[in-house]
């Protein structure tokens, strides 16, 4: 398995999604969010734009205890809104067939300066949606500001094809065969 850049979406102006659609079907995404504040802001996902009561989340924020929400309209990644920066790392698995879950680990800078600890939220979620694959993922603000211009979504795939760049003089030994190789020209030549 080789994760692949399935979509990325970095926003030119304030607003309230950064959206990454055009997915290609992937058994496995990797999100990773960087969301800049513009006024207090919460990030929430949903996907294939998709806001009906079709989600299911467990969280728990710095520690504490785990706040349960079941038949809601998106997977929200804190529990307060906030002028903080964002950051945050999401696995999904994108079975058609299946319900698609999510684990979310997300931090905020919990105001600048070494004086100002971050926080932490640890979610798990789902997606009740058992008829498609994921094609679009959308980090939605809920809250009174927006996402600062800057503001990023990268989705990485896991179905790629992992490609290797060999230069030529480039030598291979065949341990089954005990042989030697080298490249030359893009064709292999025992030694």
């Amino acid at each position: 398995m080789a994760w692949v850049k399935a979509g990325s979406t970095t926003t030119t102006t304030t607003g309230d999604n950064v959206t990454v659609s055009g997915l290609s079907d992937n058994k496995f995404y990797m999100v990773l969010g960087h969301h800049l504040p513009s006024g207090n802001f919460r990030t929430t996902y949903r996907f294939n734009n998709d806001s009906g009561s079709n989600y299911a989340l467990r969280k728990s924020e710095d520690g504490g205890s785990e706040n349960l929400t079941n038949n809601i309209t998106d997977i929200t990644l804190g529990n307060q809104d906030a002028a903080y920066d964002y950051f945050d790392v999401s696995y999904l698995v994108n079975i058609s067939t299946e319900e698609k879950l999510m684990i979310n680990v997300n931090m905020r800078n919990g105001g600048n300066g070494a004086g100002n600890a971050p926080n932490i939220v640890q979610a798990v979620g789902k997606w009740d949606n058992t008829s498609s694959v994921i094609s679009r993922i959308d980090a939605v603000n809920d809250q009174g500001g927006s996402y600062a211009s800057g503001s990023n979504n990268s989705v990485l795939g896991s179905d790629g094809t992992a490609s290797l760049n060999v230069q030529d003089g480039a030598i291979y030994y065949d341990t089954t065969l005990n042989k030697e190789y080298v490249l030359y020209d893009s064709t292999w030549t025992e030694l």
